[in-house]
């Protein structure tokens, strides 16, 4: 891979507002590829990470280029839509750290993308990336056609030996049933060189048992598989191996939002740092046990190092 490889990372970002203490509410932007793009560009500087989505021409969406740009992502892959706007959503915190989500997104600009109306340049960047990572939600936002367009330049990616991760991410309320759900994702899995994933999502959507969901992942081309599992251990599969590592242990969480997000941008930061997968899933872990000890998707700097 070259010294300032390509990533574009596929999905959509909405206005966060998370409830502070005095019952006020703190705006931010997030999303899940947005988050991961985030953590692998804070660990993985010299690569060029791309956000591949859809914002509106109003101040929210300028809010949200500007926060991108921030962060050192190339945002020449947001389409500005003509007439919509982001989504947002509220996120409710419980006194153990875990979140509950309300959102406002049917008619978010992220729902056209890889519509007819998409920009075809968007496709060929993604084509000509060295890494596209992409989710389950990604998948949930797009209509047929546009799942269909998206696998296009996946394939595209692949043929040009670019490499996908993708995290299941699994979200029942973004579905019509469970079985579109397995439908859509199973036709991008033979793209996935490297997966990311959950064993909690893995069992809602599969009914997989963890070493089920290894399998289903190898046999469809997954050269890396790793399965967090909330508080139990952490399995990596690779070619030749299959561990497991203990969770890292921290103190009670303040806010899960993004800990999953999180571990899967420092992971694949440190794997295009050069660092084997099993160190890579040590950084990342690290990582996650930063961000959730602090409130909100994305943490400032100072709080996520990965190295």
């Amino acid at each position: 891979m070259n010294s300032r490889p390509l990533v574009v990372t596929i999905g959509e970002c909405m206005l966060e507002l998370v409830r502070r203490d005095d019952g006020l509410l703190r705006p931010g932007y997030a999303g899940d590829t947005f988050n991961t793009a985030v953590y692998l560009k804070r660990g993985a500087p010299k690569a060029q990470v791309a956000f591949a989505s859809a914002i509106g021409g109003d101040d929210l969406s300028d809010g949200l280029a500007r926060a991108a740009a921030d962060e050192a992502l190339r945002t020449d892959l947001l389409w500005r839509h003509p007439t919509r706007t982001i989504g947002l959503y509220l996120v409710h915190t419980d006194s153990h750290g875990e979140r509950s989500f309300t959102y406002y997104r049917d008619r978010s600009a992220a729902r056209d993308c890889f519509t007819a109306a998409y920009p075809r340049h968007i496709d060929d960047a993604i084509a000509s990336a060295d890494l596209a990572y992409l989710s389950g939600i990604t998948l949930s936002t797009l209509t047929a056609d546009a799942r269909t367009r998206l696998l296009n330049a996946l394939r595209r990616t692949r043929d040009s030996h670019g490499h996908i991760a993708f995290d299941l991410n699994y979200r029942p309320r973004g579905w019509d049933n469970p079985a579109a759900a397995r439908n859509a994702v199973a036709s991008v899995l033979p793209w996935v060189t490297i997966a990311l994933t959950s064993a909690e999502d893995e069992l809602a959507l599969w009914g997989d048992t963890v070493d089920e969901t290894i399998d289903r992942y190898r046999r469809t081309g997954a050269e890396e598989v790793v399965v967090k599992h909330g508080p139990g251990d952490t399995v990596l599969a690779t070619a030749d191996q299959v561990r497991r590592f203990p969770v890292r242990r921290v103190g009670q969480p303040l806010d899960t939002t993004g800990a999953g997000d999180s571990f899967n941008g420092a992971y694949l930061a440190a794997r295009l740092n050069g660092e084997p997968p099993d160190k890579a899933v040590h950084t990342a872990a690290r990582c996650a046990a930063e961000v959730i000890m602090v409130p909100g998707a994305i943490v400032p700097r100072p709080h996520t190092a990965t190295a």
